[in-house]
């Protein structure tokens, strides 16, 4: 038995508020942990949202979620009462559903205050997605009702699902990162878990994860988060896993960090990953491309239409990614060379087919995150 881990895919911190209107019924695609049956439950939902890459705002709120399985089969969470979402805080709740090992189910979240309620948002809204079975409606469908609604890419629930595996040495993972963790760019499919972004779409294939990504932030930007007494900082300590992907460094090359201000922010979440969790296996991917078209309008669509980016340090590139390879210290696990799997060839600077690749040169479109997460192997 493995207690208390991050036991379902599809969780993630939210990067957004949404106006709502009580009643109103989310509900949300997970997939079981592969190695055991799971049970006793435990669900945390975030009274806060990312506003910012380095802020978040505070949205308190009231709702009631059920967990759904097998499919028209209702479990209460937190003994069938309201859930009072702390503004600016969090809350864990259980349920005592079980589900098989690797078994889809299903978590309907009905919010029951009127405002700003923080999102689990996705790359696209569900309709483009496909692959997912993510749905939303007007009132109170938490444990009735079939729910149609998939043309919206905010949702709400829980941003971490905990629970017991009925396996020993069960892993999973925190996949740490920016908009290409988040998904951006995997816009008309999914991986065969639901997954967003090549990242998880590697990952989510082995062990079940959770997100705490937000689009344009910096390593140092998220060094200074979770290494602080704030929101972030208080989700990243509870959640429970085994592993942790770092995928930041992009956005800080942009910014123009230097080499040694990168290393250092490396460094930084290093150290606190090791101090929330000391038997923490930590992995690294190396950074992708960045590139502008050679005739503005034409699209990337061959390797001979690109050009590499010059902005900011993204000349250190090929430096940054050397050093990824030859292993940080505090990196024990796997270095995930995403560059490799993006690029024409080690070190290009060009991205890869199938073309046309991406559509801002920067995030791939879905068959590239299909491809890239094909072409690597995670053996944790």
């Amino acid at each position: 038995m493995t207690e208390n881990i991050i036991a379902a895919n599809r969780t993630q911190i939210p990067t957004a508020g949404a106006a709502r209107t009580a009643p109103y019924t989310s509900r949300r695609e997970h997939y079981a942990h592969p190695s055991g049956e799971i049970s006793n439950l435990r669900l945390t939902y975030l009274g806060w949202y990312m506003s910012g890459a380095a802020t978040t705002a505070s949205a308190g709120y009231t709702c009631k979620s059920f967990i759904e399985y097998p499919a028209g089969t209702f479990t209460p969470v937190n003994a069938g009462a309201d859930i009072v979402v702390p503004a600016g805080g969090q809350i864990e709740v259980t349920c005592g559903v079980k589900i098989p090992a690797g078994a889809r189910f299903w978590e309907r979240t009905v919010i029951l205050t009127t405002g700003t309620i923080p999102a689990l948002v996705l790359p696209a809204v569900a309709s483009s997605l496909g692959g997912i079975s993510d749905r939303f409606a007007a009132g109170d469908l938490g444990n009735s009702g079939s729910m149609t609604g998939s043309n919206t890419s905010q949702y709400h629930g829980a941003s971490a699902i905990h629970a017991d595996i009925a396996a020993a040495g069960a892993r999973s993972a925190a996949l740490l990162g920016d908009s290409l963790v988040h998904g951006q760019g995997d816009t008309t499919g999914t991986g065969a878990k639901g997954s967003s972004g090549f990242v998880a779409r590697l990952i989510d294939a082995v062990m079940p994860s959770v997100k705490i990504a937000y689009p344009g932030q910096r390593a140092s930007q998220f060094a200074t988060l979770i290494s602080g007494g704030g929101p972030v900082a208080t989700f990243f300590n509870s959640v429970r896993v085994t592993d942790y992907v770092i995928e930041h460094g992009v956005n800080d090359l942009i910014q123009s960090s230097t080499q040694e201000a990168l290393d250092a922010a490396y460094a930084s979440i290093v150290a606190t990953i090791l101090w929330v969790k000391p038997s923490a296996i930590i992995h690294q991917t190396t950074l992708t491309p960045r590139t502008g078209e050679v005739v503005e309008g034409t699209g990337w669509i061959s390797a001979e239409a690109q050009v590499e980016k010059t902005d900011g340090t993204w000349s250190l590139l090929d430096v940054v990614n050397a050093a990824t390879r030859a292993r940080r210290s505090g990196i024990s696990g796997q270095i995930i060379d995403f560059a490799d799997a993006a690029m024409t060839a080690r070190d290009s600077g060009i991205w890869g087919g199938p073309y046309p690749v991406t559509g801002d040169g920067t995030h791939p479109y879905t068959a590239k995150c299909a491809a890239m997460s094909s072409a690597l192997t995670f053996s944790p």
